[in-house]
């Protein structure tokens, strides 16, 4: 089949669609991947085919958005998630995008619109252009609520665009075809049920760009590590690795400054598959990559969360046992970070959940899942 990639920018996006686009690959799928400048290099660097067609969309915490959407700056890092989705999500990067893409969609002639979750325009596009449409999920899916709610009129405003009719269908054609779910049981609260279409498979998410990266020598480890798109306070970071240099063995970091202490190992891209078996701990943002990739190896996870679906995240880690929600203080974070990895029960309850993990579908299920669910040239009746 020749599948249509589309992905929300943030390297966070690209690292959980990659994994589910690399086995699609290796079966003998053609991909083409197509977004702004940076996603594409994300994907071009893991090796596959990418279109700009856009270019670079602002970024959520850019300072200029800030002044552009005076509400972004008065709301609450939580009430920025509905304003980002509407304003930023649909209004300057879906609709730009699913412009883009129609003309693409004619000249490449895609079977399938691959989408992660929280990308639109891929939706958009498919629905005008009768093709299926498959999402992956890389964090809170769009929901009846989104849809009907304070959203509803970014959404109108993008099948506009491209010449939906004004209410092409129900939430649901969202979702319509298939949706590959990644969060384990148990990980979202009951009061989130995910869309009828998903099919489970095991969270797994690419961190593999070639840099070089030496392991240090050491038996146990604390990492620190707080994403790359909404950016954390640097002298907070640097501080807390300081505090903790005196409790733990060896303390990592992701980050670009001047390492604190002897035993502190500072970089700017750690691969989190290679240094997951020996943490004691993960410090991080309540991004769901790093918490999911923690869990997966039974490690415990203290958050303190900066926008989007952090909050969410960090408070079920809070709930689940497997770790504490702290606010951006050092001395609280380093508490925690101590508890967490002194007190077994958080260790216990985080290797209860790996197992949980272990048991889904291993991400190869996904070629039969979309092979089952689609067929070249295959358009909607």
């Amino acid at each position: 089949m020749k599948i249509l990639v589309t992905v929300e920018p943030g390297l966070s996006h690209a690292n959980a669609v990659i994994p589910f686009a690399d086995v699609l690959r290796r079966t003998g799928h053609n991909l083409l991947v197509a977004a702004g400048p940076t996603a594409v290099s994300n994907f071009q660097r893991a090796g596959f085919a990418g279109r700009s067609v856009v270019p670079d969309p602002p970024s959520s915490g850019d300072p200029a958005l800030l002044e552009e959407i005076p509400d972004l700056r008065k709301a609450s890092p939580r009430e920025r998630i509905e304003i980002s989705r509407r304003e930023v999500s649909v209004r300057r990067r879906a609709v730009p995008l699913a412009r883009a893409l129609l003309p693409l969609v004619s000249e490449w002639t895609p079977d399938l619109i691959l989408r992660d979750a929280t990308e639109l325009a891929g939706w958009a596009v498919a629905e005008r252009c009768n093709l299926p449409h498959a999402s992956i999920e890389v964090g809170l899916h769009w929901t009846p609520e989104d849809w009907y709610g304070p959203d509803g009129s970014a959404l109108a405003a993008l099948e506009g665009a491209i010449g939906l009719p004004k209410d092409c269908g129900p939430p649901t054609t969202l979702y319509r075809y298939l949706h590959i779910g990644t969060s384990p049981p148990g990980f979202l609260p009951p009061t989130l049920r995910l869309p009828d279409s998903t099919q489970l498979v095991r969270p797994t998410f690419h961190d593999n760009y070639g840099e070089a990266f030496i392991r240090p020598l050491a038996d146990e480890w604390a990492c620190l590590a707080f994403g790359t798109v909404y950016k954390a306070d640097e002298d907070v970071v640097r501080a807390l690795a300081a505090d903790l240099a005196g409790s733990f063995q060896h303390v990592l970091v992701s980050g670009s400054f001047t390492s604190p202490a002897a035993n502190v190992t500072v970089a700017s891209y750690i691969p989190q598959s290679l240094i997951m078996s020996r943490c004691a701990v993960v410090v991080c943002h309540g991004g769901r990559n790093t918490v999911l990739t923690a869990l997966s190896a039974g490690v415990p996870v203290v958050c303190a969360p900066i926008a989007s679906d952090q909050f969410f995240i960090s408070e079920r880690v809070s709930e689940l046992g497997v770790g504490e929600e702290c606010s951006w203080d050092v001395r609280e974070l380093a508490t925690a970070a101590i508890q967490v990895a002194g007190q077994r029960r958080y260790r216990k309850n985080a290797i209860r959940f790996s197992e949980k993990i272990k048991a889904m579908p291993p991400i190869e299920t996904t070629v039969s899942v979309i092979e089952g669910a689609f067929k070249p040239s295959e358009r909607m009746s």
